[in-house]
This record gives structure tokens, C-alpha cells and sequence, in this order.
């Protein structure tokens, strides 16, 4: 019994460093554009590599290019400073004939749960995707490197999606 009481202390203790460690790690600038400067360089990359800049919900997300796959990022806020904030890994896709898809959820350094759809397209006519079921019908755009993206107001499952070819 005593071994399992220590187990839980450790354990405990071990998740609260965790969590003070994450805070410690991530670095605080006076403007959001300091952030996305400092935080897009972490990255490995540059400002031309942000292919879009959406507001959700009161939170700032980034899609970006990374080495031809997506990643997703957010402005973190604290006492009046800003941090870059990303919890998921890059986004690669499986290279298909035609185009490749997936859903996921990204969190915020507030807790917000944000579901997004990703994607690839392969074939080099795919220039739009039309995405249906979540709510309002929308084309998205693909990038030069054939990447698509959006923030999801209904369950990935629920999402229709279609290439548009020219």
C-alpha cells in the first residue's frame, strides 16, 4: 500500500514539473508580430511559408508550410505578451494518385480544442477542394505545393470532401 501511495506522489509531482517545464520553454514577446517572427523561424522556416492566418473563436491560428507538410500553430497571450504555440506535430501526407485527407485536433495553449482538416493534393490539376457537411459549402484552395486546410465546425467523419480539377 505504502509503494502505491509513493507511486501517486511521484507521478503527481512528475505531471506538475511537466507542466512548469512547457511554460518555462516557451518564450514570451511584447507584440503578437514578435511571436510569429521569432515563432516561425523556431520552425525552421520563414514569413512565406504562412499560407494562411485564421481567427477562431477568439484564438489566432497558423497554418504553415514545413518541408512540404502542414503544420498548425496558435499566438498564445499572457499578461499582456505573446508566445507561438504548437501542440500537434507536422502534418505529413501519404503520397496517392490523386489526393490524400485527414482530420485532427488541434489544442491551444488555453485548452481549446480545435478540430482541422488537412490535406495533399498529388495530381496537379486538383487546384480547389470542395468541402460540404460542415455547415456552409466552401472551396478550398490549394497551395503550390498542393496542401488544403480548414478549421472544422462539424466532426471530421461528417466532412464531405471533393476535388475540383482544371
Amino acid at each position: 500500500m505504502r509503494r502505491l501511495i509513493y507511486f501517486f506522489i511521484i507521478l503527481s509531482l512528475s505531471l506538475l514539473t511537466g507542466c512548469n517545464k512547457e511554460e518555462r520553454d516557451l518564450q514570451w514577446y511584447s507584440s503578437k508580430e514578435e511571436a510569429i517572427e521569432e515563432g516561425i523561424k523556431e520552425e525552421g522556416a520563414d514569413k512565406t511559408s504562412i499560407l494562411s492566418v485564421e481567427e477562431f473563436e477568439n484564438e489566432t491560428i497558423f497554418f504553415f508550410e514545413y518541408d512540404g507538410v502542414l503544420g498548425v500553430a496558435s499566438i498564445a497571450e499572457k499578461d499582456n505578451t505573446y508566445s507561438w504555440y504548437r501542440s500537434s506535430a507536422h502534418l505529413g501526407f501519404e503520397e496517392v494518385p490523386s489526393y490524400s485527407v485527414a482530420g485532427f485536433h488541434f489544442e491551444t495553449k488555453n485548452g481549446k480544442e480545435i478540430s482541422v482538416l488537412g490535406g495533399k493534393a498529388f495530381d496537379p490539376s486538383i487546384r480547389k477542394i470542395q468541402l460540404t457537411g460542415d455547415g456552409e459549402e466552401r472551396e478550398l484552395t490549394v497551395s503550390e505545393s498542393g496542401l488544403f486546410f480548414s478549421i472544422l465546425k462539424a466532426p471530421f467523419p461528417s466532412v464531405d470532401v471533393k476535388p475540383i480539377r482544371e
